[in-house]
């Protein structure tokens, strides 16, 4: 995995983009999106806790729609929770949960 380049968000969250093709076939170059919010809820099935920061990450099929996701969480111009539907993995709903209605 190579990091493409990193940024806060407004509200101080840290965000970056990430090229997981070269480990990966099946990924898109430079097509992932990782925020760390602190979480708002424990959730022992992920062993998050309250009031810590987490990975969340964000799969889109192209750079093109990856850069878009970065620059309006980088700006401001939109929330984590408007890209809930790009939530990478097994059990991301649950991550999307812990940010709650702040981000």
């Amino acid at each position: 995995m190579k990091v493409i380049r990193r940024d806060k968000m407004p509200n101080g969250i840290d965000i970056q983009q990430e090229d997981w093709s070269m480990n990966y076939s099946f990924y898109a170059p430079k097509s992932t999106i990782a925020v760390y919010p602190i979480s708002m809820k424990v959730c022992k099935e992920k062993n998050i806790v309250n009031g810590e920061k987490f990975r969340l990450s964000l799969d889109f099929d192209n750079e093109e729609k990856a850069n878009e996701c970065y620059t309006s969480l980088s700006n401001g111009t939109s929330k984590i929770s408007d890209y809930k539907k790009f939530g990478a993995g097994y059990g991301n709903a649950i991550l999307f949960d812990l940010i709650g209605e702040q981000i």
